[in-house]
């Protein structure tokens, strides 16, 4: 049973889609396509997909990554051609790979993400953005208050930014590398709070956009892509 590792879109209206939705419509694509699912044993099998760090609806993503498990032989060009035949515009698949079984899970290596951050209206010049990121950066810690079950904790998100920076495009652009997974998470949406709070973002920004570009795992001391 070969496992595959694909990369798939997921952009315009379906960024809303939620993460099982995600999980529906591959698995629906796959079956449409010919193609033969391995399951799970046991009283209630399900198939054998697994995303990797699932996203907050509502944000756009051209790196969703997850690993797929198949009754048969099959290689990742045609697996490929026939899912792009079945999926929709805006949730294509452009990349798949052949991966080891005895791999660990995609969920327990996914160790950062990088985003863009889009801001359409009301951000601040591109050399006073830089400032205020390199400040931002210098500090040992960055609170935030985060609520969970009903309790306030207030969590220093400072070790979980690695890296960020300012660029100039059709708008104003932050790139950003956060922790994501079982060594620290923050969310896309955390630091842009964490930006206004302490000044790198004026509170009245608007037209805030996210959008995740890439998966990373870690190997051997360094983050690489997960595909």
């Amino acid at each position: 049973m070969p496992r595959v590792r694909i990369r798939m879109h997921k952009l315009g209206r379906y960024a809303y889609l939620s993460h099982l939705d995600m999980v529906r419509v591959l698995e629906r694509a796959i079956r449409r396509a010919g193609l033969r699912l391995a399951y799970s044993q046991g009283f209630n099998p399900h198939p054998k997909i697994s995303f990797g760090a699932p996203l907050a609806v509502g944000v756009t993503s051209t790196c969703e990554v997850a690993d797929v498990e198949f009754d048969g032989s099959v290689s990742p060009d045609e697996i490929i051609n026939k899912l792009n035949e079945q999926l929709p515009e805006g949730m294509k698949v452009d990349k798949a790979v052949l991966i080891d079984r005895r791999a660990k899970s995609l969920m327990s290596e996914i160790a950062a993400a990088r985003y863009i951050i889009r801001m359409t209206l009301a951000g601040p010049e591109l050399g006073q953005l830089e400032d205020s990121i390199k400040q931002l950066l210098d500090r040992d810690q960055l609170l935030l208050e985060k609520t969970r079950d009903g309790d306030v904790k207030v969590v220093d998100v400072r070790p979980y930014i690695l890296d960020m920076k300012a660029m100039a495009g059709e708008t104003l652009q932050i790139e950003a590398c956060l922790r994501t997974g079982s060594k620290g998470n923050l969310r896309p949406d955390d630091l842009v709070t964490v930006m206004r709070q302490y000044g790198v973002l004026p509170p009245e920004t608007i037209g805030v956009r996210i959008h995740r570009i890439e998966l990373l795992v870690e190997r051997d001391g360094r983050l690489v892509s997960a595909i």
